[in-house]
């Protein structure tokens, strides 16, 4: 089902409790007008969240579209359909972000242990060339 069969397809009295819209809709005396301008309104809401989360996707987003994803997740504020992907959406990039930290850490530590191990082999090549030096004397 495409999004614009779910927004028409949205219980518009149910939806009219939410005070953007209702101040939206209650500023046009038409009501067929009011019922397009509610739908504008959701389509908009949708074409937030779709390209937020193709920025995440991408892995180019910024902390702004975290704080979008995240307010799009308040359910007293915004449907609860809407609210419900964008908090599970928050909820990836949470994880994603948990997890790209975490490799961090792991690439660092092994860079570190790298290093050591570096450093041991040369002074391990120094003590052996010593030694045959010292025995072919």
């Amino acid at each position: 089902m495409s999004i614009v069969a779910v927004a028409k397809n949205l219980d518009f009295e149910h939806h009219q409790r939410d005070n953007a819209v209702q101040e939206r809709c209650s500023n046009n005396p038409n009501p067929e007008a009011a019922k397009m301008d509610f739908e504008r309104y959701y389509l908009d809401l949708f074409e937030i969240l779709t390209a937020t989360c193709k920025k995440i996707a991408s892995g180019k987003f910024e902390p702004s579209d975290s704080e979008k994803l995240f307010e799009l997740s308040k359910k007293g504020r915004y449907p609860s359909f809407l609210a419900d992907l964008a908090e599970a959406f928050g909820m990836m990039l949470v994880k994603f972000e948990a997890r790209e930290f975490q490799l961090n850490e792991t690439i660092e530590s092994l860079e570190e242990a790298k290093t050591k191990l570096e450093e041991y082999s040369t002074q391990l090549e120094r003590d052996l060339k010593e030694c045959l030096d010292e025995n072919s004397a």
